[in-house]
């Protein structure tokens, strides 16, 4: 009996072994679904300068006509001073 007992208590501690090999820890996966829920971010284009942003640190404001999201204060600054997109008053 105690032997079967023994091996009984030796399995499980190979399998849970096995187990946190392959699943890591509880805190490490946590960690994963974190960091993949952040690049699930929108990318942005700042009608400004037409780099691409993350929308989590977008400058919303209203300019030329509608809502407009920018990169930066300066961006949306320039942009509200033109009163448009770069190249809106050429023509």
């Amino acid at each position: 009996m105690l032997r079967f007992i023994f091996y009984l208590v030796l399995s499980w501690l190979i399998f849970y072994l096995i187990r946190s090999l392959f699943t890591g820890s509880g805190s490490a996966a946590r960690k994963n679904r974190e960091a993949e829920g952040a690049l699930d971010d929108e990318m942005l284009n700042c009608p400004e300068c037409a780099t691409f942003f993350p929308s989590r640190i977008a400058i919303t404001k209203r300019a030329g006509g509608g809502r407009h999201s920018f990169c930066s204060v300066a961006c949306a600054e320039k942009f509200a001073e033109r009163g448009g997109p770069p190249g809106a008053d050429d023509g």
